[in-house]
């Protein structure tokens, strides 16, 4: 692990971050030392980087460490973001084609000064909410974002004719889940929805908010199928006024495949040799090994130490592994070298990996804070990996 003045480089760093990071410490190494410098360039990193926020003494801080760096290192940063940031370009909605001019975000109501590097490098951390192409197609009715019974910033997601098709496959039977198609659409659009359920005098009673707002109302003779009700109810009512977004289905077949066999090579191949000094491997050779052939008077044992591997879960004491199983060192070491490359967005763990190791990836990845989510049924299933 690379490290400056003696403090590390972090496991899930990027390489410009990193660099930058450098900079910050060199420049900063007369003013402070030891833990403070280590903390105040991790913080100076998030400030910049992901732009969050501290409490008034320590933003001041920061910004006078910032004020010593070189100029072409805080111009180097200035380039990487907005490199990293998409130009659009936008026309007149009522289709006259006239060009309003090229922009990397939505015009400003008016100029107002950036004081400090948070303000100035804000506009580049805002993700960008549409849905990439080859996913999602967008179809926009004539909604009145006016209307009372609108709600600001809520699109709802629901599956193409060709998504419906896809899913159903020979059955020919495609049956939209209408809680999820509410619960997906309030997640994407960062909205809160909630089932109320009572018991009345002789019915079950659902209600459904969003956004604060009283949508639907059912009554029902059980919880399953009066909630059911209500989210149709519900659904219905909201594809009146808010935008609908139809999605194809996802294809992830340019996305880097980390292939099971490669995982269960690299963890006989990373695991540590025996040294010649080691205490075991002298007393074999006292008693004849010759340290490459197999052990025992015929040399028929085993020529390689047994791999030892750290407990996971509810795995006891003299759990054996098989040849095939994918080992939490070699996935813990997939996932850094993702977390340090700055060139790869999203990662796939193959189809022939087991449940057991889907499950010990998602553990991974949530330490690490990726996003992961498994595509596919059955022998088809995959996880996919992303950086939040």
């Amino acid at each position: 692990m690379d490290s400056y003045l003696d403090i590390p480089r972090v496991a899930w760093e990027a390489d410009h971050e990193w660099h930058a990071r450098r900079s910050f410490l060199e420049s900063n190494q007369e003013f402070f030392s030891g833990d403070k410098l280590a903390s105040l360039s991790m913080a100076w990193s998030n400030w910049i980087f992901m732009g969050c926020n501290y409490g008034e003494q320590v933003q001041a801080t920061l910004e006078d460490c910032h004020a010593r760096l070189p100029p072409e290192v805080d111009e180097n940063i200035k380039k990487l973001l907005d490199a990293a940031t998409p130009k659009v370009k936008f026309v007149k909605a009522s289709g006259s084609g006239e060009d309003l001019g090229t922009r990397t975000g939505p015009p400003q109501g008016g100029k107002r000064k950036l004081n400090t590097p948070q303000e100035h490098y804000s506009k580049y951390f805002k993700k960008d909410t549409t849905e990439s192409e080859n996913t999602t197609t967008t179809t926009t009715t004539n909604i009145d974002v006016n209307h009372p019974n609108h709600i600001r910033g809520l699109k709802i997601y629901l599956p193409s004719k060709e998504m419906e098709n896809q899913i159903a496959g020979e059955s020919g039977n495609y049956i939209l889940s209408t809680i999820g198609a509410v619960n997906e659409s309030c997640q994407k659009c960062k909205k809160i929805n909630e089932y109320v359920e009572e018991m009345t005098l002789d019915k079950y009673k659902c209600t459904l908010y969003v956004d604060g707002r009283m949508i639907a109302q059912s009554y029902g003779e059980n919880k399953k199928d009066t909630k059911r009700l209500c989210a149709e109810k519900g659904l219905d009512y909201l594809k009146k006024y808010q935008e609908i977004v139809y999605k194809d289905r996802i294809n992830h077949d340019k996305v880097t495949e980390i292939d099971k066999g490669n995982l269960v090579k690299e963890s006989y191949e990373n695991a540590p040799k025996i040294a010649d000094d080691n205490l075991g491997s002298k007393l074999l050779k006292k008693m004849g090994w010759d340290g490459s052939s197999g052990v025992g008077k015929y040399s028929h044992g085993i020529s390689e130490p047994v791999f030892v591997e750290s407990v996971e879960n509810r795995v006891g004491f003299g759990h054996s592994y098989d040849d095939r199983t994918v080992r939490k060192s070699s996935v813990e070491s997939t996932l850094l070298d993702f977390l340090r490359d700055s060139k790869q967005e999203e990662i796939k763990f193959s189809k022939n990996l087991t449940k057991e190791d889907r499950a010990l990836v998602h553990r991974l990845c949530t330490k690490y804070h990726l996003k992961h989510k498994s595509f596919g049924k059955n022998e088809d299933r995959y996880l996919l990996v992303s950086k939040q």
